[in-house]
């Protein structure tokens, strides 16, 4: 929940605005590729479970487990390999970010039993929904208010702002979490 409570509004912030980030970033010089910023942060959010299972995996002495899942750099050089000629930029990103995915899962699943999850199923759904809807309302700003794409980031940062003011007081959070935000 501490990982994602940063990840989730910059997916979200990126979902909302990759083409605008591009445009005021690189002068729109690769605007065509502005949806990788997208599938890249994704996968970070998605992958944020690998500090957590791999320190329980240290900790209870699973160094093997470590080792057997770098089978998945294997799987990394033949996804690049075929995903890379089909979809270029988008096929690496998706190799990449996918075989740390499933090592992530495969040592995950070896420690399953001490790696659980607080409040799984309520943080999900509420914030998929929390910032979904972030990204809704940010669209909708961007299709009421026509200013200039800085102006727009900036609205976004603001709508973002109060987002996160929802999230943190919201049942995202369980209790250990924010006793940990109090500290």
């Amino acid at each position: 929940n501490m990982n994602l409570l940063v990840l989730w509004p910059i997916l979200a912030f990126s979902v909302a605005y990759h083409a605008e980030i591009v445009r005021v970033v690189f002068g729109g010089k690769f605007i065509e590729q502005s949806w990788l910023l997208c599938v890249i942060l994704a996968f970070a959010t998605l992958n944020s479970i690998a500090t957590p299972v791999t320190l329980l995996a240290q900790y209870e002495e699973k160094s093997h487990i470590q080792l057997l899942s770098k089978i998945f750099a294997a799987y990394n050089i033949l996804a690049l390999f075929v995903l890379v000629p089909a979809l270029g930029l988008y096929g690496a990103a998706l190799a990449i970010g996918s075989s740390q995915l499933f090592k992530n899962a495969f040592v995950w699943w070896h420690v399953r039993q001490r790696a659980v999850w607080v409040n799984a199923g309520t943080s999900i759904a509420a914030s998929l929904a929390l910032w979904g809807g972030a990204v809704g309302v940010c669209y909708g700003i961007k299709g009421v208010v026509v200013a200039p794409e800085l102006v727009q980031l900036v609205l976004g940062v603001v709508v973002f702002g109060c987002v996160t003011m929802i999230h943190v007081r919201g049942p995202i959070l369980c209790g250990s979490d924010r006793d940990i935000l109090v500290r």
